[in-house]
């Protein structure tokens, strides 16, 4: 069961503009979108946080 989630700016700097990060719980999933502001390559990752089903 998706519980939350959301991203990481791997460089951490300024030049990644978040433009979403929400649950999709049809599919139990994270979406995350972002905008590089920059000249360069950046890496961001996403993530979701979940517990089993048969947790009590």
């Amino acid at each position: 069961m998706l519980t939350g989630g959301g991203a990481l700016n791997q460089n951490q700097n300024d030049e990644i503009h978040w433009t979403a990060s929400y649950p999709d719980t049809a599919t139990n999933t994270w979406h995350v979108s972002a905008y590089n502001n920059g000249a360069g390559a950046q890496t961001v990752q996403s993530y979701a946080v979940c517990i089993p089903a048969s947790a009590p």
